[in-house]
């Protein structure tokens, strides 16, 4: 099953630049063409003579990386679609080549490019795949990859292309809006497709969120066929309307959600595909109830702990309190779930009692002296932004009706 996210445009600012999910593996390269890999027996050649004779390639000196092609072309894509290409890297050096991940100008993130250095004559492939997420328009965007070739110590992959829009998306998001933690939201969007055959089978949809979605069992969807006149959206010639059902029992704060849908749409938007696209459509809701945080540098409306800029040397330390209200607030606590980067140190207190009804629980964050520079901020490379976006603290609360406090910390280490 190919997997195609597809994006808001809502959530995309600038140019149609597109948007992109890359990430680098090492697999094993067949092909003639290529040098045998160590252990495979040469072909004997000719006596060429004396080294330095007309005709003899000799290796470089040191590691030397080639590659087969630094940019590629994926013509015309459909919105939301993903493609993928790999570019095959080659030592035609004297001494082992070590790759590794560089920047990225494009919305994605790197994974490891090899799990070790390549002998002289080793190839290797290294694979960009890239989700297209904005809207209509030409695209071009770029992945590093890093070398000890002291000759090309930077390479850049490029990859470009068109957008076009073959399938529709009418809103382009499941919004549920503002809603209690205790209540149930519900949201739709109309797929289509304007698949011009006249015997073109109908559009069809399996929609679920990933099994890793926290607290997944609290959504629900029904997908219901609808005529292509019936479709908000113009051209359309079939079309399907799924509604998400969600809560009680989201975690308090911003929700961001993936929501997948299945569906028999082929790259072109043609119905009938066997294996046809997987669309990513996002699902928003701002979730309040009767916890919140305190303190400088909380936004309530960002759900974010902004900690500014932190001197290396210094490190440092922010207090904030976790408050709950309401019936069961003097049997509610928070422990920590989970923290992202994992040296972010947390230390949550014992709540007090401030007056009936009304509990405040000490948090503590700190970053140790000593960190090297690293900018936790905004997006991250995923989505446009710089490095690995903003830190994430997940919090699990004792509480009825909220089991669950996703909370975004933002800071930038400087040297």
């Amino acid at each position: 099953m190919k997997l195609f996210p597809l994006i808001a445009v809502s959530l995309v600012t600038g140019v149609a630049l597109g948007s992109a999910l890359a990430y680098f593996e090492r697999g094993e390269v067949a092909s003639g063409l290529l040098p045998p890999s160590r252990g495979d027996q040469a072909l004997a050649l000719p006596d060429a003579g004396p080294a330095g004779s007309a005709g003899e390639s000799v290796a470089p000196v040191g590691p030397s990386v080639a590659v087969d092609n630094e940019i590629h072309d994926f013509g015309v894509m459909q919105r939301g679609s993903t493609r993928s290409h790999e570019f095959v890297f080659t030592n035609e050096g004297s001494a082992p080549l070590t790759l590794e991940v560089g920047s990225t100008t494009c919305k994605c993130t790197l994974g490891d490019v090899s799990t070790g250095p390549l002998g002289p004559g080793e190839s290797t492939p290294v694979k960009l795949e890239w989700v297209a997420k904005s809207g209509a328009g030409e695209f071009r965007q770029r992945a590093t990859v890093l070398t000890n070739d002291p000759r090309k110590p930077a390479i850049d992959l490029s990859v470009e292309g068109a957008i076009v829009e073959t399938a529709g998306l009418m809103p382009q998001e499941f919004l549920l809006g503002r809603m209690k933690a205790d209540e149930t939201g519900t949201a739709s969007v109309y797929l289509a497709t304007y698949d011009p055959r006249p015997d073109a089978p109908p559009l069809e949809a399996t929609v679920s969120v990933s099994d890793t979605t926290p607290l997944a069992d609290r959504y629900g969807f029904t997908v219901e066929q609808v005529a292509g006149e019936d479709v908000p959206l113009d051209r359309a010639t079939s079309g399907v309307k799924i509604t998400v059902e969600a809560g009680p029992g989201l975690p308090i704060g911003y929700v961001t959600e993936w929501v997948l849908v299945e569906t028999n749409l082929d790259e072109e938007g043609a119905t009938g595909a066997e294996e046809g696209m997987t669309l990513q459509v996002p699902l928003l809701a701002q979730v309040e109830g009767d916890i919140s945080i305190h303190g400088a540098g909380w936004s309530k409306e960002r759900g974010l702990l902004n900690l500014g800029k932190v001197a290396s040397q210094e490190g440092k330390s922010a207090n904030f309190r976790i408050s709950f209200k309401g019936e069961h607030a003097s049997t509610s606590s928070a422990k920590l779930g989970s923290i992202d980067p994992e040296w972010l140190e947390v230390e949550l207190g014992e709540p007090k009692r401030v007056r009936d009804g009304v509990y405040h629980q000490p948090l503590t964050l700190r970053i140790p002296p000593g960190r090297p520079p690293e900018v936790r901020s905004g997006t991250g490379a995923e989505n446009g932004g710089v490095g690995d976006g903003d830190a994430r603290l997940r919090l699990e609360i004792d509480h009825p009706t909220t089991s669950e406090l996703d909370v975004k910390v933002r800071f930038v280490i400087a040297g």
